[in-house]
This record gives structure tokens, C-alpha cells and sequence, in this order.
């Protein structure tokens, strides 16, 4: 009587919780009216149960009409509900009527055999206790049941693949259960009640009919509640869960039975029954491991490929952009979209998503939501409002990281699959494990690109001192010029001085404040695979010419073997010209001829590019503070920001910029620069 009564609270709870979830969902009204009549079932066979045994001593109540009540039932369940069940779940009807006049045939069909169940025909009166049997015309019964159960299978096995998304998976769970388990529980039962003495027989048919209710439970928990799984997944669950209980069940039952001394020996027993366990998790782990089906598995790559992005990415929105790209491939779906938190509401593009709304809808609390959740829990205002955001933003799942002081900086919109097919619950919790890594990434490069634009503010705010004498000289000779230039209009020689001091001064200015400009402006890097050798013959086209005119001769040596990097590419060229530029610079302050030298080569963790001239060296006052902003040795032109805009863009590159600082004549700088991987 244990295993009729742990069934029926099974039920019992099952078909409460379906109406707890959504009790006005058509689907769940179903499929809890079908856990109650189980309950039924159930009570009226420990009835059968209880009476039976009694009336043998005191013939006070025959169990007859309680054995008689759970066919009664059985009747009502099959095919009537199963029949309901196959519409509400495929949806093929088109209201209420049209689902009334198809189910009419099968309402009279489970009448006449919930009414049949209590003839002579079917049980008589002399089946008692200790001496059950069916009557002439239980064929009556088990028949017409038999039947409808094949039609439904039947029907089952042609509809099922017509159905799209969510319905083709619920259906698939209701079809397990009410159609092919039940029709091999009705198939057995009706050999039984035909041959009644074929060995095993009325100990199979318990079996499956313990299996056709333990299987609807788990199937409409699945089709009724917020998560969503497949089928074969949970039967490979199930599976995989059943082989390692039996082939370790077995041993520690034998072990129990023979190991453990005749006198109780608690310690011996919990030694076996604990190791048990220990041996049944570690087997489910490697097997589990073994056949791939461990999350952190399935989103390493995925995760090792964003680590990759965001190390070669400095700019916070397009690494997402480039996350979006990768997540799309991962879940192979329409579009991945990342909203960024601002304020009250996330935002990606033209979707908004109010923080409010999702509180409501407990999507930050419980980290997702899908199209399919909400269609499955009560209609409220806030979750019809999300639900219409999804669909506007052809999405199907959120799902946001863990967190627990502050809404996160991100949420991950999943697009829908081009087979319609819903995201399963194991699924989510891979987009949350991912969502979690893209939130980190995000997290880190955004601080970065921050500590870079202080990094560069708190350089502008220390050379503000030096930005004034820097301007004092220029300004200063523009301002006689202007106080002089009316009472000396006519003075040939001021107007010659003037027209050449002038525009060179104001040069002097507008070149200051580009230079501040380019040290300020936050930059946005646009990384991918070059050829560094290509960068420097453009280079090279750039500056021959002016360096030919200027009297200094360039030579190259590219030595690299392999000098693909992953850079932006206008970046490392202007880094290159700078440098070739202070060098042509340099070669010109010592007497106007020179040569300068451009070399790369190999080394053990990517490409060196070297600029060397032959000009007088590096001071020694300047050589400190080589790379920060206004380390001028006194040029006569620029006024020392070069070499701080090219440390910026090497250190963004993974790179390295340095200077051979021991030399006495002539200067080498050196570019290291990562190989793209």
C-alpha cells in the first residue's frame, strides 16, 4: 500500500502546483484535472486494498464497488483526457465550440466505459479478495480503450512533426505519457484480462501503470512550469541517473545483506551506505564529464574565444559588439543584443528595457526570463509590457548575471532560433554562465579605457603650467605685432618681419593645441590582422620625399620573419612616423645630414620594430621622464607630446615602447609589439 499511496500524494502535489503556476491556462486546468482523477484512482484502489483485507475476517464491506470505482476512473482518463490534452497542447482547434464538437465522440466513449466498469459483465460479483477476475465481456471495456488509445498515437505520430517551438516540445512530453506509455499499460492490461494466467503478467501491468502516472507528473511539471526542457534530455537524465543506481544499488544492497554482521552494526552499515554515495556522486560527475554534458564543458571555448576578444579590444562597445557576434554563433539564433545599464532602464540600440519592469517580472531576481516563461505564468500588466518587448526586439530570452548588492551592468538578449524551437532551462543556465564572463570582460575593459582617460586628464592638469610658457612666447609676439601694426602700416620692413614671424608663431599654436587634442581625446582602436611590413613601406612613402629634401637618407632592414600583429592600423603609423619624424628632427639639429635606420625583427613573443639615428643623442635631464608629456629637448618644432601619444597607443597594443638609453650619439627606439595569435 506504500507505493498506491506515495503515487497519489505525487499527484496530488503535482496537480496542485500546475494550478499554483498558471490556473488560468487551459493546458494546466488539464492537466491537473488529470492529476486528480490519479488522486482518485489512487484512493480508490488503497480502498480496494484496505476493505480487501479486512473482509476475509468479518465479510463487513466488500471491496467490490471500490475496485469497480478506479475503472470507473481509468474510464474518464483514457481517452477522454488523454484526447483533451492532445488538442490543448498541439492548439488544433479554433475555439472553444470547435474543441467541444471534437471531443463529443470521446466524451460519450469515456461515459459508456466509466459506467460499464460498474457492470457483471465487466468484474462479477463473485470476483473477491484472493479471487479477482474480469467477466465475459471485458473486451467491452479494454477494447474500445485500446482503440482510442491507438488513434491518438497514431494521430500523435503524424502531428508531431508539423508542430513548431514551444508546442512541438510540450507535445512531445504529453505524447510520452498519455499516448505510447499508456497504450503499452492498456495493451498489457487487456492480455491480462485475456489470459489471465500467463506468468508476470499482473505484476507487469502494475509496473507501467505506476510508470504512465510517474511520467504524466514529471511531463506536466515541465509543460506547466516557468522552465522549459526537452524531452530527451530529461530521459537521458533519468536514464543516466537509473544505470548508476542499479549497477551501485546492487552491490551496497548485497554488501547490506551479507557484509554487515547478523548483529546490527550501525557504523558497518553507514560506512557502506555513505561510501555508496560518495562512489555514486563521483561516477555521476565522470560519466556526465565523459559524455559532455557538464556546463563548464560546453562554454569553454566560448569563453576562452571572449577572453581573446576583450584582450584586444580597448574600446567597451565594441568589444560587446564583437561579444554579440560570438554569442549569435554560440546559440546559433537570429541575433544576440547586450543592454547596458543607464540609469533606470538598460538600453541596447532601440530596445529599452525599464528597470522597473524587469523587478516586476523578477528578472534580475531570478536572472532570466523567456517569451515561453511568461506565456506560462499569470497574465499581469508588467509582464505583458516585457513580453511585448521581447516580441518587438525579436527576442526570446533574457538573462542577466549573478549579483548582489546592484543590478548588473549588463543583460543578454537571445534571439529566437530559426527552428522556433524554445531555449531549454540547461541552456539559460549556460547564457547566465556566459553572461557572467561578458559582464567581467566588459566590466574590466570599461575601468580600463576610465584609468586611461584619468591617466591622460591628470597629465593635462600636471602640464598646465608648462602649457603657459609654451604659449607665453608666441602670444607674446603676436600681441606687439598687433599693438605695432597700425602706427607701422606703412614700414616695408615690419610688414616683412611680420608676415614671416606671424603665420610662424600661430603654427606654433595651432600645433600645441593638436597635439594637446590627440593626448586628450579618448581614442577608439579599430583592431585587426596586419602585415607590420606593409604599415612601414607606407610609412616610408610618406616621409622619403621630405626627408630626400631635407638632406637625410633612410635605409630599411625587415628581418622579421613572421610580422602579422593585430592592430589599428593608423595607429602604429602615426607612432612610426613620430618616431621617424623626432629622428629626422634630431639628424637635422646636428648639421642637416644624416641617416636614419628602420629594422624589424623576430623575437620569442612577437615583432620588434628599432628607429636609429645618427643625431646627437638623448639628454640627460630629458631621459627620466622620456614618455611623458613635454619631455622636449628643446625642438624647434612640436613641444614634446609625441613620445606620450605613442606610449598610449604601444600600451593599448599589448606593446612596449622603450629607448636605448646609454648611448652618447644618436638615439634608438624600440617597438615590441605581440604577434596576432
Amino acid at each position: 500500500m506504500f507505493l498506491p499511496f506515495v503515487t497519489a500524494v505525487l499527484m496530488l502535489g503535482i496537480g496542485i502546483g500546475v494550478l499554483c503556476l498558471n490556473a488560468k491556462r487551459p493546458t494546466n486546468q488539464a492537466l491537473a484535472a488529470i492529476c486528480f482523477l490519479g488522486v482518485l484512482f489512487f484512493a480508490a484502489q488503497l480502498a480496494a486494498k484496505y476493505l480487501g483485507a479486512k473482509y476475509p475476517l468479518d465479510h463487513s464491506y466488500n471491496p467490490l464497488p471500490w475496485v469497480r470505482l478506479k475503472f470507473g476512473f481509468v474510464g474518464l482518463m483514457s481517452p477522454l483526457m488523454v484526447w483533451v490534452c492532445y488538442y490543448l497542447v498541439s492548439g488544433r482547434y479554433t475555439s472553444r465550440r470547435n474543441l467541444l464538437i471534437k471531443l463529443s465522440p470521446w466524451v460519450g466513449l469515456s461515459l459508456f466505459l466509466s459506467f460499464f466498469a460498474f457492470s457483471e459483465g465487466f468484474i462479477p460479483n463473485s470476483s473477491l479478495p484472493g479471487n479477482e477476475h474480469y467477466g465475459r465481456f471485458s473486451l467491452l471495456y479494454f477494447g474500445p480503450m485500446l482503440i482510442g488509445q491507438i488513434a491518438v498515437c497514431v494521430s500523435s505520430a503524424f502531428v508531431a512533426p508539423t508542430l513548431r517551438g514551444v508546442r512541438r516540445v510540450e507535445f512531445k512530453f504529453i505524447t510520452i505519457a498519455l499516448c505510447y506509455l499508456s497504450l503499452a499499460a492498456i495493451l498489457v492490461e487487456t492480455v491480462y484480462a485475456t489470459w489471465p494466467k500467463i506468468p508476470g503478467m499482473h505484476g507487469l501491468t502494475r509496473f507501467l501503470s505506476y510508470s504512465v502516472y510517474i511520467a504524466f507528473g514529471i511531463s506536466a511539471w515541465n509543460v506547466a512550469s516557468r522552465r522549459v526542457y526537452q524531452s530527451g534530455q530529461v530521459l537521458a537524465s533519468l536514464l543516466e541517473r537509473a544505470v548508476l543506481l542499479t549497477v551501485i544499488g546492487i552491490p551496497t544492497a548485497l554488501a547490506l545483506r551479507f557484509v554487515v554482521p547478523r548483529e546490527p552494526s550501525l557504523v558497518a552499515a553507514a560506512t557502506i551506505i555513505a561510501g555508496a554515495f560518495l562512489l555514486l556522486a563521483y561516477c555521476d560527475d565522470r560519466l556526465r564529464g565523459w559524455l559532455k554534458l557538464k556546463a563548464e564543458q560546453q562554454i569553454q571555448a566560448v569563453a576562452a574565444e571572449l577572453h581573446s576578444k576583450a584582450a584586444n579590444e580597448s574600446d567597451p562597445d565594441r568589444l560587446l559588439r564583437q561579444f554579440e557576434v560570438i554569442l549569435t554563433l554560440f546559440a546559433k539564433c537570429s541575433a544576440v543584443v547586450i543592454f547596458q545599464r543607464d540609469g533606470k532602464n538598460y538600453r541596447a540600440a532601440d530596445t529599452v528595457l525599464p528597470l522597473a519592469v524587469l523587478d516586476d517580472a523578477k528578472v534580475l531576481s531570478k536572472g532570466w526570463a523567456s517569451a515561453v516563461a511568461l506565456a506560462r505564468s499569470p497574465a499581469s500588466k508588467m509582464s505583458g509590457t516585457l513580453e511585448s518587448i521581447l516580441r518587438r526586439g525579436g527576442l526570446a530570452v533574457l538573462v542577466c548575471p549573478r549579483w548582489e548588492k546592484q543590478a548588473p551592468t549588463v543583460i543578454v538578449g537571445f534571439g529566437a532560433r530559426e527552428n522556433e524551437l524554445p531555449y531549454t532551462h540547461p541552456e539559460v543556465r549556460l547564457m547566465r554562465e556566459l553572461a557572467e564572463v561578458v559582464e567581467g570582460l566588459y566590466t574590466r575593459v570599461r575601468l580600463g579605457l576610465q584609468a586611461r582617460q584619468s591617466e591622460q586628464l591628470a597629465a593635462i592638469g600636471q602640464v598646465g603650467l608648462k602649457i603657459a610658457h609654451e604659449l607665453r612666447n608666441p602670444m607674446d609676439a603676436l600681441k606687439s605685432f598687433s599693438q605695432l601694426l597700425p602706427e607701422r602700416i606703412d614700414d616695408a620692413g615690419f610688414l616683412r618681419k611680420f608676415s614671416s614671424i606671424v603665420p610662424r608663431e600661430t603654427e606654433r599654436i595651432e600645433a600645441l593645441a593638436e597635439q594637446l587634442l590627440d593626448l586628450a581625446r579618448p581614442r577608439k582602436y579599430n583592431l585587426v590582422r596586419f602585415d607590420l611590413h606593409r604599415i612601414l613601406d607606407e610609412t616610408l612613402v610618406l616621409c622619403r620625399a621630405q626627408l630626400h629634401d631635407d638632406g637625410i637618407s633612410i635605409v630599411h632592414d625587415f628581418a622579421a620573419q613572421n610580422a602579422t600583429v593585430l592592430v589599428d592600423g593608423d595607429s602604429i603609423r602615426q607612432v612610426i612616423l613620430n618616431l621617424v619624424r623626432n629622428a629626422a628632427e634630431a639628424v637635422a639639429s646636428n648639421g642637416g645630414s644624416g641617416t636614419i635606420e628602420l629594422r624589424t625583427y623576430s623575437t620569442s613573443e612577437g615583432v620588434c620594430v628599432e628607429v636609429e639615428d645618427s643625431g646627437p643623442g638623448i639628454p640627460k635631464e630629458v631621459r627620466p621622464r622620456l614618455f611623458e608629456p613635454f619631455a622636449s629637448a628643446g625642438k624647434q618644432k612640436g613641444v614634446g607630446l609625441g613620445l606620450a601619444i605613442c606610449h598610449e597607443i604601444v600600451k593599448v597594443h599589448r606593446g612596449a615602447i622603450t629607448a636605448d638609453l646609454n648611448r652618447e650619439h644618436g638615439c634608438l627606439f624600440r617597438v615590441a609589439l605581440p604577434l596576432a595569435d
